[in-house]
């Protein structure tokens, strides 16, 4: 069994993480893809990677995260994808429950397609965020 989407990068597991990566494969979880929903958590998802054999990683910027995205980001993203343990992009995506004005849905909109773009210039799928 593989654990398509979680997020053992949230500041909740940083204490326990090795105990539930454990307990996963325990009953029956062989690999896991965490995922990314800011720069910091997609850094740390990448970390995760390196740290456990069974862990993947996903990067990218969840669409409710892009009003405090930086201009750097989407580059610092792109280099994460670099790394052999990342498997895909995202959590990416469009959501305007909480974002309504036009202004914040043109920029998501904006970012979800420079993120597919990114996806497509290293040949990676994208894990997309729907409400």
């Amino acid at each position: 069994m593989i654990d398509s989407h979680c997020h053992l990068n949230d500041k909740r597991f940083s204490e326990n993480v090795e105990q539930v990566i454990k307990r996963a494969k325990e009953n029956g979880v062989k690999k896991f893809l965490v995922v990314g929903y800011d720069l910091v958590s997609s850094t740390k998802a990448v970390k995760l990677s390196e740290k456990y054999n069974e862990v993947y990683a996903a990067v990218g910027i969840h669409p409710s995260d892009v009003k405090k995205m930086k201009t750097h980001d989407l580059d610092e993203i792109e280099a994460l994808l670099k790394n052999k343990k990342v498997l895909a992009v995202g959590e990416i995506g469009l959501d305007y429950y909480w974002d309504k004005e036009q202004g914040l849905k043109n920029e998501q909109k904006e970012f979800f397609v420079k993120q597919i773009q990114l996806a497509n210039k290293h040949q990676k799928p994208i894990v997309v965020h729907m409400r």
